[in-house]
């Protein structure tokens, strides 16, 4: 899968829609010095004929750089609007917008983004940065 392309994941379609560096924190969370934060901007349809509920162990991330190392995961499913931590149910064919948050060091470019639901325990690995 690619940026900003819609891919289906157990009851959901997901769209991964931009991935931004911060130099600065996320809410209360706060990069270690020499590091910055990594937002994920997701944006996911219920395609199941039922509410189906949505938080941080329901859709996993894991972003690894362009030397293939592991960056480190937050630990939050943030709400697109705020700072707090995203824990709903969401109604049939409803779509909900969140945000990812890593911390990478300041020189760390984001290869991919790998998305396991826990349900379907399905994985998809979205390429941050395709080639031509």
């Amino acid at each position: 899968a690619v940026v900003a392309v819609p891919f289906e994941l157990g009851p959901w379609d997901v769209s991964v829609e931009k991935v931004e560096d911060v130099p600065g924190p996320v809410g209360d969370l706060s990069p270690e010095a020499g590091q910055k934060c990594v937002v994920v901007t997701v944006v996911v349809k219920n395609v199941s004929k039922s509410e189906t509920g949505l938080h941080s162990s329901m859709i996993v991330p894991k972003l690894t750089d362009e030397d293939g190392s592991e960056v480190s995961f937050a630990g939050y499913m943030l709400k697109n609007t705020s700072p707090e931590s995203l824990n709903m149910s969401v109604e049939s064919e409803a779509q909900v917008r969140f945000r990812f948050v890593f911390y990478a060091s300041q020189s760390s470019k984001q290869a991919k983004l790998a998305l396991r639901e826990q349900l379907s325990e399905r994985t998809i690995v979205v390429m941050l940065n395709p080639t031509k």
